[in-house]
């Protein structure tokens, strides 16, 4: 199940912040279109398929929508693409 969501900002410093608390497994979704990964990398909107949805957590800073991802697969070379 994908999450539909509204656009959310973040400063860079949140952002920051998030890298410094998450595990290597979860990726930020921001704007809905793309995912942040803790190293800095993007995958782009479609990869969104293969990820499934974990409950919201809401920041200070603005709610921040978070999805779990498997990183012992290749991502970007998932088969739902």
């Amino acid at each position: 199940m994908l999450i539909k969501t509204s656009v959310w900002k973040a400063t860079m410093v949140a952002m920051m912040h998030l890298r410094g608390v998450l595990s290597r497994n979860f990726g930020v979704i921001l704007a809905h279109t793309s995912i942040i990964l803790p190293s800095g990398a993007m995958l782009v909107r479609e990869v969104r398929a293969c990820v499934s949805v974990t409950p919201t957590i809401e920041l200070q800073a603005g709610e921040i929508e978070f999805v779990n991802f498997d990183t012992s697969s290749d991502v970007p070379s998932c088969p739902c693409l």
